[in-house]
C-alpha cells in the first residue's frame, strides 16, 4: 500500500471523530482493547486507522465497543477505505502507464511466490518497448523481449512463472492484444492485462522496500 493522506481516509474519519467527540487519547482506546503489549497496541491501531487491515481483525470486533459506534459502521469505513486505495492505485497506474508487453506463461500464478518476489515480477515478465518504433512493432518487440528474457536466465523457463507461451501486448489501459510467440494475435481485451502483485507479509504486514533488500538482498 502507497503513503497517502490519512485523513482522506473514511476509517480515520470516522474513528478520528470519534475520539475527538469522547475525548479519547489513541492509548486509552487502545487498553481498552484489551492489549498487554501498549507499543504493539498502539502500532496496530495506527495501521488500522492509514487502512491496514491485515492482522487488525481484533480491533475491528472490539472498537464499535469502544467508540459507542456499531459494528456495521466500521464495516462500512474499511469497505471504503479499501475502495478509496483501489480507486487511487488505478488512477496512479492510468496517469503512469506507457505501452509495454506481460509476458503470458504456463503458470495461472508464480510458484514459489518467495522466488517471484525477490527477483521482482517487472523484470521477470515485463518488457519495456522502444516507444519511438511505433505501435506496428510492439508485437515483434514484445516476442524478441521474450528471447532476452530467456538468454538472461540461460534456460527455457522463467523463474517462478515458467515456460513462455505468448505476449499480451498492452496498447492502453483500455486494449491489450494477446499474441503467440509468432506474433500471431489470439485475442483481443478491452482492457490491458496486469500482472498480479506479489506480497510477502512480515508478522501479518506488507513487507516494506527496506525489508526487501535486507532479507533478499534486492
Amino acid at each position: 500500500m502507497s503513503p497517502t493522506n490519512t485523513s482522506a481516509l473514511p476509517i480515520e474519519a470516522l474513528i478520528g471523530s470519534r475520539l475527538r467527540e469522547l475525548g479519547l487519547r489513541p492509548i486509552d482506546i487502545v487498553r481498552a482493547c484489551g492489549y498487554k503489549n501498549v507499543s504493539k497496541g498502539l502500532r496496530r491501531f495506527s495501521e488500522f486507522r492509514a487502512g491496514y487491515f491485515a492482522g487488525t481483525s481484533w480491533l475491528a470486533d472490539t472498537l464499535p465497543t469502544v467508540l459507542d459506534i456499531s459494528r456495521e459502521q466500521i464495516d462500512e469505513a474499511i469497505e471504503a477505505t479499501e475502495q478509496y486505495f483501489e480507486k487511487a492505485q488505478e488512477a496512479a497506474y492510468r496517469e503512469a502507464f506507457v505501452p509495454h508487453a506481460i509476458v503470458k506463461t504456463d503458470r495461472k500464478r508464480p510458484e514459489p511466490l518467495f522466488v517471484a518476489f525477490a527477483i521482482g515480477v517487472e523484470r521477470l515478465i515485463y518488457i519495456e518497448f522502444d516507444l519511438e518504433a511505433g505501435p506496428v512493432t510492439f508485437p515483434r518487440q514484445a516476442i524478441a523481449g521474450v528471447a532476452k528474457k530467456l538468454a538472461e536466465w540461460k534456460s527455457n523457463i522463467l523463474p517462478a512463472f515458467g515456460r513462455p507461451i505468448g505476449v499480451f501486448v498492452n496498447y492502453s489501459p483500455d486494449r491489450a492484444i494477446e499474441f503467440d510467440l509468432r506474433g500471431n494475435p489470439v485475442k483481443e481485451f478491452n482492457q490491458s492485462i496486469r500482472p498480479g502483485e506479489v506480497q510477502l507479509k512480515l508478522s501479518g504486514r506488507e513487507i516494506t522496500e527496506d525489508e526487501k533488500r535486507l532479507y533478499f538482498g534486492s
